[in-house]
């Protein structure tokens, strides 16, 4: 069985211990029992594959991605196919209208010349609101 650590890490590890033993010496008599345990839970860990759970934000921006990439289906295309094969679905979605909205722009997108087409409009759409905000800020100081 080979060791947890790969190879490149472990001898990262030798060096510095070769290279400042003074200051292994020091941590290990001042922190000795704490770095042992830590590299033990860490081998555990390791071992067998543990993870941190997801907290509020993690699990919150996944499902509302989720969301986002089951309606928008018909653009996402690849980001569905993923999650659909990860079974990251785990919900009955019932935005019928919006997801043919979508699959319907997905199908136009698909088209070369549409795509041109779309190219340029596409980033004045997503800037436009945020370039009125700015120009109403910016015509504010001028006043």
């Amino acid at each position: 069985m080979k060791g947890v650590m790969e190879m490149n890490d472990r001898e990262i590890v030798q060096l510095f211990w070769q290279r400042a033993p003074g200051a292994v010496d020091a941590v290990e008599e001042a922190y000795g029992y704490q770095l042992r345990q830590l590299a033990e839970n860490l081998i555990f860990a390791m071992d067998k594959k543990l993870t941190r759970p997801a907290n509020f934000y993690g699990v919150g921006g996944m499902k509302i991605f989720r969301d986002l990439i089951y309606v928008m289906q018909g653009l996402m295309k690849a980001d569905h196919k993923f999650y659909k094969q990860q079974g990251i679905y785990d919900f009955p979605q019932k935005q019928k209208k919006r997801i043919l909205q979508m699959k319907l722009v997905g199908a136009l997108l698909a088209v070369p010349s549409i795509q041109k087409q779309a190219k340029g409009k596409m980033t004045e759409a997503i800037v436009g609101p945020y370039r009125k905000v700015i120009e109403q800020v910016q015509g504010g100081d001028k006043q």
